[in-house]
C-alpha cells in the first residue's frame, strides 16, 4: 500500500493511506483528504492503476508544482515531493518513519532547487544580487536583510536603506573588518550586550538581536556582503542555517559571475558594433567581428602587415581602415597596385626618379614612398612585384632609405607598409617566384579577410548599402528588396565578393522601374563561375570548412581540431594550404 505525506510549516506530518482505487484530494468536506488551498474548487484525485500512481488536478486551477514547474498531470514514484498551493507532500510506495531531520532536508532540497532556478532566470547581475537578497532572507526567515556591494547598498529589506547606510560605519570597523580577513561569515547572537558594538553606535537603529554577515564569494575573491537580522530572538542563525546560507551564496556567485561575463562580452559586442557603424566595413557577422577586434589590436603598432583574401574582399579598404586608426592616421595613405604597373614603371613610381634616368624622365620626381612619408603605404598584389624588384624592396624595409632611379642618393623614409594578395605566397616561395627574406619582412602581421559566402547575415547588410551608396546616381528615391530578391541574394555563392554583389547591385538598380527589387532584377548570370580544378576545389572546402569550425568554437582551434578529428598541426596546415 502507498502513503500520501502531508508536512506542515511547523516541520509536522500527517499521514494518509492510500487504501482506495481513486483517492480525492481538496478543500472541502467530501474530499478523502482535507486540507487549504487558496482555490476552495481546486480539486485532485490520486489514481492507483497496474502502471503505478498518478495525481490529477481535475480543475483549471488544481495545479500541482513539482521540480519548479506546474503542472495538472503527475506520475508519482517513492519519495516524490510536491506542493499543492503552499502544502507539501511527499509520496511513498511503503510505510516509512518521516523524521523532523528528513522533512528539514526536502525542504533544503526544494530550496536549493528553487534557489537555482530562480537566479538563474534573472536578465541582469545587479537583479541577481537583490533576487538574491530576497531568496537568502525566505530560506533563513530572517526579518531583515541588506546587500553591500562595492561599498554600495545594492539592496535593503526590512530596514530603512538610511539606517543601513548610518549603520555601516559602524559594521565596517568591526564586522565587516572581520569578515574581510577571514572570509568567512560572522554571527552575533546579541548586539546589545556585544562588546564591539557600544550602546550609541548607530547599528542600534536597525534594531536587530540577531545579527549575520556573510561573504559573497567569486574564486575566492571577496565581492561583497550579505547582511541577516532577526529582531525576535538570539541564537537565531544556527549552523545548519549558516551553513545553508553558504551553499546559497556559492551558487549564486557561480550565476553572478556567468552573467557579468556574458553583459561583458554583450557590452564589448555593442561597443564593436559601433565602431563597425563609424567604420568603412559593413558586416555584423562574428567572423567579420572577429577581423575587426584583428584591426583594433594591430592598427596602434607600428608593424608591417600582410593582407590576404580572394579578390573582391576588400582588402584595401581594411589597409585603409588600419590607418585610420593607427597614430599616422592624419598622415598619408598611398595605394598602388603592383601588378597593374607595366615592370619597366613600377620601381620610378615606387622609389622616383632622377631627371634623365632614362627616355622620357624631363625632372626630378618623388616616388609612392616618398609620398607616403610619416603615412602609411599600401602595395596591392604584392605577389605580382617582379622578382628583381624584390630584392629592392627588401632593402627599403631593412634600411628605411629609398634611392630614387639615377640617383645614388640615400632618402631617409618613415612609412609604415600594409601589403595584399590574393595568392598564396607560401607556395610561390616553393616554387622560387617570391623571396622568403621579402615575405617575412612584409609578414609582422598576418590578417585574412574572409570572403563573402563565409560571412553569413552579411549579404543583406552589404546589399542594403550599396542601394544606399548608388540609388541616387540611378535617379531613385526609396529603394527596397523584395523578399525573393533576398533569397536570391543569399543562394547565391559570390565568387567575385564584395566587389560582384556591388556590380549587381548597380545593375538591378538600372532596371528596376519600381522602388522594389524583385529576384528578376538580380542577374548573375553574367558573373564568371569558373570551375576551379578538382585539387583547388577540394583545398578551398577545406579551408572554409575549418574556418567555419573555428568560428563556431569562438577561434579555438583545439576545440575545433577535436570536433574535426584532426592534430592541431593538421589544422594549420590546411589554414595554410
Amino acid at each position: 500500500m502507498a502513503y500520501l505525506i502531508q508536512i506542515s510549516k511547523e516541520g509536522q506530518f500527517q499521514e494518509l493511506p492510500l487504501q482506495k482505487k481513486i483517492t480525492t484530494l481538496g478543500a472541502t468536506q467530501d474530499a478523502d483528504f482535507i486540507f487549504d488551498t487558496a482555490h476552495k474548487d481546486a480539486f485532485y484525485q490520486i489514481i492507483q492503476s497496474d502502471e503505478g500512481y498518478q495525481i490529477l488536478g481535475l480543475t483549471p486551477k488544481a495545479l500541482i508544482q513539482h521540480q519548479g514547474k506546474k503542472k495538472q498531470n503527475l506520475r508519482l514514484s517513492t519519495y516524490d515531493f510536491f506542493e499543492i498551493d503552499q502544502n507539501k507532500f511527499i509520496f511513498s510506495t511503503k510505510r516509512v518513519q518521516v523524521k523532523k531531520e528528513d522533512v528539514e532536508a526536502t525542504n533544503a532540497y526544494e530550496s536549493f532547487y528553487q534557489f537555482s532556478k530562480t537566479l538563474s532566470e534573472t536578465r541582469s547581475s545587479t537583479s541577481i544580487l537583490k533576487k538574491l537578497l530576497d531568496l537568502v532572507i525566505q530560506v533563513a526567515h530572517a526579518q531583515k536583510g541588506f546587500l553591500v556591494a562595492d561599498e554600495n547598498i545594492v539592496a535593503a529589506r526590512g530596514c530603512l536603506k538610511s539606517d543601513v547606510e548610518e549603520s555601516l560605519t559602524d559594521l565596517s570597523k568591526t564586522v565587516f573588518k572581520k569578515v574581510q580577513q577571514t572570509k568567512s561569515p560572522v554571527i552575533i547572537d546579541n548586539i546589545s550586550n556585544h562588546p564591539s558594538f557600544h550602546p550609541q553606535h548607530s547599528v542600534h537603529r536597525l534594531e536587530l538581536t540577531s545579527l549575520a554577515c556573510f561573504p559573497i564569494l567569486i574564486q575566492n575573491k571577496l565581492i561583497g556582503f550579505l547582511y541577516l537580522g532577526s529582531h525576535t530572538a538570539e541564537g537565531f542563525f544556527d549552523p545548519a542555517t549558516v551553513r545553508m546560507i553558504e551553499i546559497l551564496l556559492a551558487q549564486a556567485a557561480l550565476i553572478f559571475e556567468n552573467h557579468v561575463s556574458i553583459e561583458k562580452l554583450e557590452q564589448e559586442k555593442q561597443d564593436l558594433r559601433a565602431k563597425l557603424e563609424g567604420s568603412n566595413i559593413i558586416g555584423a557577422s562574428r567572423i567579420i567581428e572577429d577581423v575587426f577586434r584583428k584591426i583594433e589590436k594591430i592598427a596602434p603598432l607600428d608593424l608591417s602587415i600582410l593582407i590576404t583574401g580572394e579578390t573582391g574582399t576588400g582588402k584595401e579598404m581594411v589597409a585603409r581602415e588600419i590607418h585610420k586608426r593607427s597614430p599616422r592616421a592624419d598622415q598619408p595613405f598611398i595605394a598602388i597596385n603592383c601588378g597593374a604597373i607595366p615592370e619597366n614603371l613600377l620601381e620610378s613610381i615606387l622609389f622616383g626618379h632622377k631627371k634623365g634616368a632614362f627616355t622620357g624622365a624631363h625632372e626630378d620626381k618623388i616616388g609612392k614612398f616618398e609620398a607616403a612619408h610619416g603615412g602609411t603605404i599600401f602595395l596591392d598584389e604584392i605577389a605580382e612585384m617582379p622578382f628583381a624588384l624584390q630584392v629592392k624592396l627588401l632593402r627599403v624595409l631593412q634600411e628605411r632609405v629609398v634611392e630614387r632611379v639615377g640617383d645614388v642618393k640615400e632618402i631617409p623614409i618613415d612609412v609604415r607598409v600594409v601589403s595584399a594578395t590574393h595568392q598564396n605566397i607560401e607556395k610561390m616561395i616553393e616554387s622560387g617566384k617570391f623571396r622568403e627574406d621579402l615575405y617575412y619582412r612584409l609578414n609582422e602581421i598576418y590578417i585574412e579577410i574572409p570572403p563573402l559566402r563565409q560571412r553569413e547575415g552579411d549579404v543583406l547588410l552589404l546589399a542594403e548599402h550599396f542601394i544606399e551608396k548608388h540609388k541616387m546616381q540611378m535617379n531613385k528615391e526609396t529603394v527596397q528588396l523584395s523578399k525573393d530578391a533576398q533569397e536570391k541574394l543569399l543562394h547565391y555563392d559570390w565568387p567575385g565578393n564584395i566587389r560582384e554583389l556591388e556590380n549587381v547591385v548597380k545593375r538591378a538598380l538600372v532596371f528596376t522601374e519600381a522602388n522594389v527589387l524583385e529576384a528578376k532584377h538580380i542577374d548573375t548570370r553574367g558573373q564568371s563561375q569558373k570551375l576551379l580544378p578538382l585539387k583547388d576545389a577540394r583545398d578551398r572546402f577545406l579551408r572554409e570548412y575549418t574556418q567555419k569550425m573555428i568560428s563556431l568554437h569562438d577561434g579555438n582551434k583545439s576545440k575545433a581540431a577535436k570536433a574535426l578529428g584532426v592534430s592541431l598541426r593538421t589544422l594549420f596546415r590546411i589554414e595554410k594550404e
